[in-house]
């Protein structure tokens, strides 16, 4: 009896033992809307914004940081809702949406013709270190084609922006600053290259 008794008392030890166990909680970010700049722009013509392809360091649905020129890490627990070229893709319809500089902007599925063509990679999607601070960095190679193919506009558009705080969440809002702060710069980009107004010029055409 008093080995049997022994033994319960173990049992209830261990059951007690695992109710203490914290489980780690998950965390999943989207991103925020990029707040892209709204002005009097020239009427950029029906854009459609293609697949935006990942670097290989970028695969995966973690948030990435990067500590030094060639070493990465991700967070544990904490991951992207969704695929993040969708994330991205999203975002960026959304973004040139907002800015107004164009006369619709589609998804890559959307029906219907578009006068110009925007794809790209993104290059740096993570948390990097600069200045004594940490900073969430965007890379996009950016290539823009009329609709014959034509090159109008090509090149990477990167910016980096101080984390407000520590940790996942701070890093997901300063990478979204970030991506409004690239896209500002692709329409301003558009403008000075003459993107518009060649997107006029062949909207009749449509």
């Amino acid at each position: 009896m008093r080995l049997r008794a022994a033994f319960t008392m173990l049992c209830f030890a261990g059951l007690a033992a695992c109710s203490s166990v914290t489980v780690p909680e998950h965390h999943s970010y989207r991103l925020a809307t990029p707040q892209v700049g709204v002005g009097a722009k020239p009427d950029g013509g029906v854009l459609r914004v293609g697949g935006l392809e990942l670097a290989a360091d970028l695969a995966g649905d973690r948030l990435m940081v990067g500590d030094g020129p060639v070493k990465v890490m991700a967070y544990r627990q904490h991951t992207w809702a969704g695929p993040l070229e969708r994330l991205v893709g999203d975002a960026v319809v959304t973004g040139l949406r907002r800015s107004c500089a164009f006369e619709q902007v589609k998804t890559e599925t959307a029906r219907g013709d578009e006068d110009l063509q925007l794809d790209g990679r993104v290059l740096d999607f993570h948390q990097t270190a600069g200045h004594g601070a940490w900073l969430g960095t965007v890379t996009l190679d950016l290539q823009l084609v009329d609709r014959d193919g034509r090159q109008l506009l090509g090149g990477e558009f990167s910016a980096s922006t101080a984390l407000q705080g520590e940790g996942p969440e701070a890093l997901v809002v300063a990478l979204s600053e970030s991506l409004g702060v690239v896209l500002d710069d692709f329409v301003a980009t558009c403008g000075d290259r003459g993107v518009f107004v060649r997107s006029i010029e062949a909207g009749p055409g449509r």
